[in-house]
């Protein structure tokens, strides 16, 4: 059942109450505000659901327009009838007690006690609240937090319903691209293998081994790791390119001598200002070791 009802008159502030209507909606969702056209099923007793509404809901808010106060029909003003429903349904809720809040559109002022019947005389002493076409969104802002209303967790607004399919979609879409890095990495890692990372880097060198003797099947292949020992620290290193003319790819971190050992290969060197010089001591092929930070 709704927990607040929205009264007005339609020839007074229809357009307001539908506007209201629809952003507590939003806040409170459909089923927690009551308004007669868009709230009562066809074929219901409008009499009947009034009641039942207006015995359950937790509020009111009186929509009071420009004509709230003086609309007339064929036998005078409207509100001094008995049976008018606006009056019907605020007398019921200032019976039960419950908040009931004059809600000011269109410039309206809250009408003094003498210009209202006797059953709904309190209506002029409720605290009430003015909502300004120029400052709608914020005005309602301001009138739901004062209220004391709290979004439904079942039907948050869609403005947030927007926002959270905005974060899934974004983080769906960054998971495809991890992967689709993931898969482009691992394929590159195939072909080019990047210079080993250590502490204190004297430099990252390409070293070239320009085969001087032996046939193509001698000598480290793609992809093997060149390993150094000496005084010359941080010993990794891995062919990036193999055939008459290999090359090695690492880091170095100091000068000094060297001896290498890695697939095919038996390397005596030095590294000395950001240059490497050395010969291969495999007996069965040889080349001539250089390179360069």
């Amino acid at each position: 059942m709704a927990a607040v009802f929205i009264s007005y008159r339609r020839d007074d502030s229809e357009g307001q109450a539908r506007a209201l209507f629809r952003d507590l909606c939003e806040i409170l969702g459909k089923q927690s505000v009551f308004m007669d056209v868009d709230s009562i099923a066809l074929g219901r007793d409008f009499r009947e659901v009034l009641h039942e509404h207006l015995a359950a809901s937790e509020s009111m808010l009186v929509l009071i327009g420009a004509r709230w106060l003086t609309a007339e029909d064929s036998q005078g003003r409207r509100l001094d009838h008995p049976d008018d429903y606006v009056r019907q349904e605020i007398a019921a809720a200032l019976k039960r007690d419950i908040p009931v809040t004059p809600v000011l559109v269109q410039g309206a002022k809250m009408p003094n006690p003498s210009q209202l019947p006797e059953d709904i005389k309190k209506l002029a002493f409720r605290n009430g609240f003015e909502l300004s076409h120029t400052r709608w969104n914020s005005d309602v802002r301001e009138l739901i937090q004062r209220l004391g209303l709290r979004s439904a967790p079942h039907e948050p607004p869609k403005s947030a319903r927007r926002s959270q399919r905005t974060r899934w979609g974004a983080s769906v879409a960054a998971v495809v691209i991890a992967l689709v890095l993931w898969a482009v990495a691992k394929e590159w890692s195939k072909r080019v293998i990047a210079p080993a990372q250590c502490a204190g880097l004297y430099g990252t060198y390409d070293v070239s081994l320009q085969r001087s003797s032996g046939d193509a099947s001698c000598g480290p292949t793609f992809g093997s790791r060149w390993t150094l020992s000496g005084n010359a620290d941080c010993t990794d290193f891995r062919v990036i390119e193999a055939g008459s003319n290999i090359t090695f790819r690492g880091t170095i971190s100091s000068n000094g001598k060297f001896k290498a050992a890695g697939s095919g290969a038996m390397i005596e060197g030095t590294v000395s200002g950001g240059q490497i010089t050395g010969t291969d001591t495999n007996p069965t092929c040889s080349f001539t070791v250089s390179g360069q930070r």
